[in-house]
C-alpha cells in the first residue's frame, strides 16, 4: 500500500484531530522535527503554551516515516517526561483523543495518517 503523506499536511492533521490550528511555535517545531529530527534540548515553553502538542508532532512524524524501513528517523516509542501528575493526565487524554480519531478515520489526512501508521503494526 502506497499512501502518500506530506509534511506540510501537519496543520490539517492537527486541525482534524483538535478542531483548531496549531500555534506558530508548534508549526516551527514540527517543520524542524520533520526535516532535522528532534532538538536535543527540552522544550522551554510557558505553562499553557501547548507543549503536549509534541505528541501530535511525534505521531505525525512517525506516519511520515512509516514507509522508510531501516532508514526511518522517527522513533516508534514516544516518551513524554514531566514532573507533574496533572500534565501526565493531560498528555494521556491527548494521546487517547488522537488514537480515537485515527481509529475512526475514514477519509482525508486522518485516514492517511492511520493507514501509514498501520504499516508499522505486526500481523
Amino acid at each position: 500500500m502506497n499512501v502518500k503523506l506530506r509534511s506540510d499536511e501537519f496543520a490539517a492533521f492537527f486541525y482534524a484531530v483538535h478542531g483548531y490550528k496549531p500555534f506558530p511555535w508548534q508549526m516551527r517545531l514540527a517543520k524542524r522535527v520533520f526535516s532535522d529530527g528532534w532538538p536535543t534540548k527540552a522544550l522551554d515553553v510557558p505553562t499553557g503554551g501547548g507543549k503536549t502538542a509534541a505528541i501530535d508532532i511525534a505521531i505525525f512524524h512517525l506516519a511520515l516515516d512509516a514507509d522508510q524501513g531501516p532508514k526511518r528517523r522517527a522513533p516508534v516509542r514516544i516518551l513524554f517526561v514531566v514532573d507533574r501528575r496533572l500534565i501526565v493526565d493531560d498528555a494521556y487524554e491527548r494521546a487517547k483523543i488522537i488514537a480515537e480519531k485515527l481509529a475512526g478515520a475514514n477519509s482525508g489526512v486522518l485516514e492517511r495518517v492511520a493507514l501509514r501508521l498501520r504499516q508499522l503494526a505486526e500481523d
